[in-house]
């Protein structure tokens, strides 16, 4: 065994550990596969020449000279070059390949090395000299790259290296020598099977050691037997020597090759639990990117139950095409055994998981167990115990009071939980005034979803004041839980219970912190300014960083590990939340979060402490030590959220400038950073610290930021506040809907404040003024979701106009109101058309009577074909007799399919459809039915929810025919606003609304009881028992047109009225849709 020195073993170790080694692979390394060295290489040159050329050619001192005669004699005689061929790689070459290297550089013409690094999975990219003008040292590649120093890529092989061939490399092109240059002053080289007097190695050597600039050390593995001036020369041209026997080089250099870092076998797999919002899985594959932990970074599977989430993170791995990225779509995340089975067929090298998100925390610590019971190798992530304490606002609570009870810093507020599943607004004030009755003392509750994130649906409520206001506070609240399961985001939240605890009256804190092998890091503390600004609720609207010189700073900091390691958690980052009681002077924890802050949380530490919150949850997830940060007691960051006042649908932000209000242009931060700066530097500075300093909350902390300040820099006639906008985050574009303000954020900004006096709290007053001033002056003001009605009428005055009665044609399934508010729509689509051939797929056509009057007139819309698909065999009679009646066989084709099985593309062929732009119209079963009821009716039934064919098989086909358009008609009944944020979520928004007043009918009043236990039964059903009403909806859908309709249907009910128009009471309505592209 061959022993090298320690000191270079180390030099080498580190240069691998941080991807800076690059081995440079000369001819030696191929002898033992067939290359050729000198020797055998002249004789090969000597081929069919005469004898004597030999002898005239034997130079062994200078065997590039006796090359150059023999290529000139060959040349004479009209002789072919001598190529390198190998067809194999030797031990050493695979021994180059498994180490942690990226880049590899050789001068040898064959392909070796690239046969090696294939050979352990590793497949090359090869760059020859000329190739490298674009090629960029620090832009990471997923694969290895192969430079030929020596190789032209117009001919890689062209024969024998003379003299001469090395002069045109040096002279004519000197992109190898200055290559390797760079590579000498930036990377650590390893000279293997290389003969360091071959002139670009030496011009290079002799270039660095000229220029007298550092550089880091090399290394060559050289023969026992080279001669000691050989290496004194070397060593003094910064090349240290590792002597291998001559007798045994190739097994020897093999060898010590294998005792460095080596590229495992198996990166790992990181999973992603459900990564819930685009924003967040493009950070963490961002961060991946630039991690690049040892050049280790993982293989990474998105784990998703959402097939919208799993075509979003389709479209997004496009963009990074360096990582190995996959997408596994399972059927019910929250089933984590046959989740980890589903996995387990495909992905059985998973070795880290991650949970970005409030809502995959438990479904991410369900997988982890099962998966540890797999006997695979166990994911480190938090117990099902700590995940609930996390997620279970009852349970954390109870944690508290079982661990904390006497705690002298640690305080735990009363509370309760109630069954609220079967009680009136009125029923539950009564039972919280009964509950708590026996604290006589408390004034005032919070409400609070017993697992709900982001501040949604949590409430004050005054016990003892105006009983009247209280119940209101209390309606909206279960009308909050009652909506939640209509969201994709909160649909499995617990709905039937509420917590009940009292109101802690202090300031509240939020405390980032992380966990790396065992050690609890407090990473930043931010104090929640204004979380008590609104009476009425909680906006989490400014943030400011607390000084680590401040006594509350520590104090939070020690409670938090105390907590964090009372629970038990994992390695991974926290959100801590906390209330600072201002007559106990206690420390309330208000919750635990196992993943990082939202919003502008992360902007904030980065901008602080320089710490990366998303690269330290995965360093934490893959076990990886995290990066040492310092604090900065001086540096202050204050951020603010900019919240919609009310939903609707949004305008470009605007501002106030001199009287006039002005729009933003669309992602101009820049402009509007140097605007709001330019308004700091001359806001009257005493008047916007002095309302910072009165301000509700812990009145101690603000006097103290008030008093920082000397008497002269609080003069009424001094402008301008001493601190910076440094960031503008804007998430939302103009056009897109906001249906709940309260935690819908559309843009971030961050300021920074630094304080000279190193106790933080002059920059914390500076900060906190400037947000306070710059939030004020930006407006967001939302649009209605719909524009005035175009016309609001009663069926029967506007039916002969649009719609052919089913009396003047055959029909089989027939509903007034359903057909023709569908006829509506599909004659509403027609109208945006700009002259372009039209084609119209029909799913689920039935007799095709909506669309006969309109296939009348094809000509006048513009219709060239029309393609209805159906199952019914009966109503595809009917519908080829109306065909036949109405004459349409110039236009209209009805086919036997199932809109489920059928392949869209299958349409195209079959039916040789021509140019033209494509609607995709659909009137399916949408009627929800009990999925425990066995007899059902095919022509109405659409699922549990009435969704089994809407709007996913739609989406299918307009996706596959690229159509501009779909028109979908379903009922009030069914989950209209899960259909509609799907259709969202897929790039299809709402362009216009037809709404029609219609009775319940015979099929949904069999499942009157049924339909009653929707959670979106109080938009669903109208009117009184004996007069029931539903409303049928026409939506027309423009792809990357329209707004998202979770406004629609608040909207158009109240437009509409469902409960006093009469039945057939119709309208028309525009979305308010501001294109997304805008400029203003």
């Amino acid at each position: 065994m061959v022993t090298i020195p320690l000191s270079a073993q180390r030099y080498i170790h580190d240069a691998l550990d941080r991807g800076l080694c690059v081995p440079v692979i000369g001819a030696g390394t191929s002898i033992p596969v067939g290359g050729l060295g000198w020797n055998n290489y002249l004789r090969q040159l000597l081929l069919d020449l005469p004898p004597e050329a030999g002898k005239l050619a034997n130079d062994p001192d200078n065997p590039l000279d006796s090359a150059d005669y023999i290529r000139s004699l060959r040349q004479l005689f009209h002789l072919e070059p001598i190529q390198t061929t190998v067809f194999n790689h030797s031990a050493v070459h695979e021994g180059m390949a498994r180490l942690n290297c990226s880049l590899y550089v050789t001068t040898n013409y064959d392909d070796s090395i690239e046969r090696a690094l294939s050979s352990v999975g590793r497949q090359p990219m090869v760059k020859c000299y000329d190739q490298l003008g674009q090629f960029d040292l620090l832009s990471p590649s997923r694969a290895p790259i192969v430079v030929k120093l020596c190789s032209h890529s117009s001919n890689p092989n062209p024969g024998a290296l003379t003299r001469r061939d090395f002069a045109k490399l040096l002279y004519q092109s000197r992109v190898p020598q200055e290559f390797l240059v760079t590579l000498l002053r930036t990377r650590v080289l390893l000279f293997i099977g290389c003969s360091l007097q071959d002139p670009i190695i030496a011009s290079a050597l002799d270039r660095c050691f000229g220029d007298e600039i550092g550089r880091p050390k090399h290394f060559a593995f050289l023969s026992d037997t080279t001669a000691e001036s050989t290496i004194q020369t070397l060593k003094e041209l910064g090349v240290d020597i590792l002597r291998m026997p001559r007798d045994q080089i190739t097994p020897s250099i093999s060898s010590t090759l294998a005792t460095f870092p080596q590229i495992p076998s198996n990166r790992g797999r990181l999973l992603v639990i459900e990564s819930p919002l685009p924003t967040r899985a493009v950070k963490i594959l961002e961060t991946l990117i630039t991690l690049r932990i040892n050049d280790k970074v993982p293989a990474i599977t998105f784990i998703t139950d959402s097939p919208h989430r799993s075509n979003e993170l389709k479209e997004i791995r496009l963009h990074f095409p360096t990582l190995d990225i996959q997408i596994e779509q399972v059927k019910d995340l929250h089933d984590g055994l046959t989740t980890r089975d589903h996995v387990l067929r495909k992905y059985a090298d998973a070795t880290y998981i991650l949970a970005p998100s409030e809502y995959s925390v438990s479904p991410a610590a369900k997988f982890a167990k099962f998966w540890m019971g797999s006997g695979q190798n166990p994911l480190q992530y938090h117990s099902e115990s700590t995940a609930n304490l996390s997620r279970n606002k009852t349970s954390f609570r109870q944690f508290l009071s079982e661990n904390f009870k006497d705690h002298p810093s640690i305080g735990t507020p009363r509370f309760c939980e109630l069954d609220c599943s079967e009680l009136t607004a009125a029923e539950l004030y009564t039972k919280i005034l009964q509950e708590f009755a026996r604290w006589p003392d408390i004034d005032e509750v919070v409400l609070k979803p017993i697992d709900g994130a982001g501040s949604l649906g949590v409430r004050p409520v005054k016990l003892k004041s105006d009983e009247n206001f209280a119940r209101q506070v209390v309606t909206e609240f279960l009308s909050i839980l009652k909506a939640m399961p209509c969201d994709a985001e909160t649909e499995r939240n617990i709905t039937n219970k509420v917590l009940i605890e009292q109101r802690i009256f202090g300031e509240e804190f939020s405390v980032e912190s992380r966990r790396s092998f065992g050690n609890i890091e407090t990473l930043a503390i931010h104090w929640k300014i204004d979380i008590d600004g609104d009476p009425l609720r909680f906006f989490e609207r400014t943030f400011v960083t607390l000084s680590p010189e401040r006594e509350e700073y520590a104090c939070l900091s020690r409670v938090n590990v105390e907590l964090l390691s009372e629970m038990g958690v994992s390695d991974g980052v926290f959100h801590s939340e906390y209330r600072l009681c201002n007559e106990s002077g206690k420390i309330f924890p208000l919750e635990i979060a196992l993943r990082q802050g939202g919003g502008m949380v992360g902007f904030s530490v980065a901008a602080s402490t320089g710490v990366n919150l998303f690269e330290s949850a995965i360093r934490g997830a893959i076990r990886s030590p995290q990066v040492p940060f310092e604090i900065n007691n001086s540096r202050i960051v204050s951020t603010g959220l900019i919240f919609a006042e009310r939903p609707g649908v949004l305008p470009p932000l605007s501002v106030v400038d001199n009287g006039e209000r002005k729009a933003i242009r669309l992602n101009d931060t820049l402009g509007l950073s140097e605007w709001l700066n330019s308004k700091l530097r001359s806001h009257p500075r005493a008047a916007a610290l002095s309302d910072f300093s009165t301000g509700p909350g812990n009145a101690k902390l603000r006097r103290d930021a008030f008093l920082s300040f000397s008497p002269n820099s609080l003069d009424g006639r001094i402008a301008g506040l001493d601190a910076t906008v440094e960031q503008i985050h804007i998430w939302m574009s103009p056009g897109q809907a906001i249906a709940e303000e309260e935690t819908t954020y559309v843009a971030g900004l961050l300021i920074r404040a630094d304080d000279k006096l190193g106790n933080g709290m002059k920059a914390t007053a500076e900060a906190v003024a400037a947000m306070q001033m710059c939030l004020g002056q930006i407006q967001c003001e939302p649009l209605p979701a719909l524009l005035p009605a175009l016309w609001n009428v009663h069926r029967n005055t506007n039916k002969a106009a649009w719609f052919v009665s089913t009396n003047n044609h055959r029909g089989g399934f027939r509903s007034d109101d359903d057909s023709w508010t569908f006829a509506l729509a599909i004659q509403e689509a027609l109208s945006h058309n700009m002259g372009d051939p039209i084609q119209i797929v029909d799913l689920g056509c039935g007799a095709i009577n909506p669309v006969v009057g309109i296939l009348a007139a094809a000509a006048d819309y513009k219709v060239t074909t029309y393609t209805g698909l159906d199952t019914d065999q009966d109503e595809l009679s009917l519908a080829r007799s109306n065909i036949g009646i109405h004459q349409l066989h110039a236009v209209a084709t009805v086919l036997s399919a199932d809109v489920k099985l059928y392949d869209p593309i299958a349409i195209i062929k079959s039916q040789n459809l021509g140019f033209g732009r494509f609607i995709v119209c659909a009137n399916l079963p949408y009627l929800p039915t009990d999925p425990q009821v066995g007899n059902r009716e095919r022509h109405v039934d659409g699922g549990k929810d009435g969704l089994e064919y809407l709007p996913h098989d739609v989406l299918r086909f307009a996706n596959a025919l690229q159509a501009d358009y779909c028109v979908i008609n379903i009922s009030s009944l069914a989950n209209v606003e899960a259909m509609l944020s799907a259709c969202w979520r897929s790039g299809f928004g709402v362009v216009d609304t037809i709404a029609t007043v219609a009775p319940l009918e015979k099929y949904a009043l069999s499942r009157l009881s049924y339909l009653k236990t929707r959670p979106w039964s109080n938009t669903a059903i109208f009117g009184e028992d004996g007069q029931l009403r539903q409303i049928i909806f026409g939506f027309v859908l423009g792809k990357a047109r329209g707004v998202n309709g979770s406004l629609i249907l608040q909207e158009a009910a109240s437009i509409l009225q469902p409960d006093r128009r009469p039945l057939g009471s119709v309208f028309l309505a525009r979305s308010q849709w501001v294109r997304p592209h805008c400029d203003v």
